[in-house]
């Protein structure tokens, strides 16, 4: 029996599978109708894309977009402990797979459908890169005991053909080896001894196989709150151009002017007058605040990706700050507990097929950055307070504020220290702007930054 007919042995029943999988895709396409500002009312999968009512407020996008902006925005930093080799490895491959601009928008993908496939992988050039791959074409079995672990994994799609015009490809990734069919033909095969795919969930729940989407929990308050909004406008245009209701007049075929600046001539006892609204109007205003802001709670996502920006917001302190934006930090740290062990699971096993085969899994670390707004002068003194207290390197706080070739800053700024001590020689440290620093061992600043550019 080939892999395939094993394959179907580990997935049970094919049918039910193919149905459970067509629901899921299904899914996977509301949400993604819903994220590019169509309605998701009414029967899924009917109807063209232009017969699609749209979404003029669509909050959908910029709370996925945020959402995947404070995860993956900024770059992510790779650590293989105790090998410097294998770290700067663990860089190229990251470059070879996309790096920080696929990982934003493979985050995206993540946030919309809830999933997404990563597999250590390849490139054209037969280097080991990861590649993430759209859940809509994969579909996975998991561990009857443990949905977070992986057994088996079908991707399937069209590709165009010479021959057929157009055919099925499929790949049957099992436990201990690769399948790849164009139709009915195998086409390619490969053996490992583990499975090399993750499926990543953009949240998770113990016991539920598949993840959250970020689109979900706001879908019916996004909904309403444009049906709101359409109702108000209709109601401007109402009193932009309202019914005039005539009385005491005999009808006639003649339709009746009413641009500005029209006479009515009317009898004795006729009238005329506008059909407006008695008594108390609806407040839809203070109904649309308060989806708003539910929207908002829900989606964890503040009011300020909406654009709604408080007047004092310029003037709170980082406390404030990281008070106001908390939801959405527990929610960025809920994804990164989930992608952080796939991404290093992945990674590890590129740099077993780079050479790196005694590099155990436990050593390999990916570092999310903060993507917290801060006051960069607050920034820069506290750091300064860590170095001067000896809680923290040089190298360490500069990496933490965003200097990327931290060995080549120290060298720059070691050259500037020498420049300045031979610019300033025989003149009064205490009276001399560059150098009154030094006073206070600003010169043991620099004689500890040469021996660290040294290589200490």
């Amino acid at each position: 029996m080939n892999l395939f007919g094993l394959f179907q042995q580990w997935t049970g029943n094919p049918a039910s599978q193919r149905a459970a999988w067509s629901d899921r895709v299904m899914q996977y396409a509301r949400y993604l109708r819903a994220y590019q500002g169509y309605s998701v009312r009414g029967v899924i999968n009917t109807g063209l894309v232009q017969e699609w009512k749209r979404i003029k407020f669509n909050f959908i996008q910029p709370v996925v977009n945020l959402s995947a902006g404070w995860f993956a925005a900024k770059p992510i930093d790779w650590e293989i402990d105790g090998d410097a080799e294998a770290t700067r490895e663990a860089y190229a491959i990251w470059d070879r797979s996309g790096s920080d601009r696929t990982l934003l928008e493979s985050a995206i993908c993540c946030g919309i459908y809830g999933d997404l496939v990563g597999i250590a992988t390849r490139d054209a050039d037969g280097r080991p890169a990861i590649e993430f791959v759209d859940p809509s074409i994969a579909e996975p079995t998991f561990d009857g005991s443990d949905y977070a672990r992986l057994t088996a994994l079908e991707i399937a799609y069209e590709a165009p053909d010479d021959a057929n015009g157009v055919v099925v490809r499929r790949e049957m990734w099992g436990p201990a080896g690769m399948e790849a069919y164009s139709g009915d033909t195998l086409v390619s095969r490969c053996a490992y001894d583990r499975l090399p795919a993750a499926w990543i969930r953009n949240s998770s729940v113990k016991g539920v196989p598949f993840g959250i989407s970020d689109v979900e929990p706001i879908l019916d308050l996004v909904e309403e709150y444009d049906h709101l909004a359409a109702k108000q406008t209709r109601i401007v245009d109402y009193y932009a151009a309202p019914n005039i209701v005539f009385s005491g007049l005999q009808k006639s075929g003649a339709p009746v002017e009413r641009s500005v600046g029209t006479v009515f001539h009317l009898p004795a006892d006729g009238k005329a007058y506008f059909l407006e609204w008695s008594g108390g109007a609806p407040d839809i205003d203070n109904q649309l605040t308060r989806i708003r802001n539910a929207i908002a709670e829900v989606s964890q996502v503040p009011a300020v990706a909406f654009g709604t920006v408080d007047s004092g917001i310029s003037n709170i302190s980082g406390v404030a700050i990281k008070i106001l934006y908390g939801p959405l930090l527990s929610k960025t740290q809920r994804k990164q507990a989930n992608w952080g062990p796939a991404l290093e699971y992945l990674m590890w096993l590129c740099l077993r097929n780079a050479g790196y085969r005694s590099t155990p899994l436990s050593a390999v670390n990916v570092r999310f950055p903060s993507a917290t707004p801060v006051d960069g002068q607050a920034a820069v003194a506290e750091a300064s307070g860590r170095i001067a207290a000896r809680l923290s390197s040089r190298r360490t706080e500069m990496k933490n504020q965003g200097v990327e070739d931290v060995d080549g800053e120290l060298r720059r700024i070691v050259e500037e220290e020498r420049m300045l001590q031979l610019a300033t020689t025989g003149v009064d440290l205490a009276t001399d702007a560059n150098t009154a620093a030094r006073v206070s061992r600003r010169g043991g600043f620099a004689e500890e930054l040469a021996s660290e550019s040294a290589g200490s």
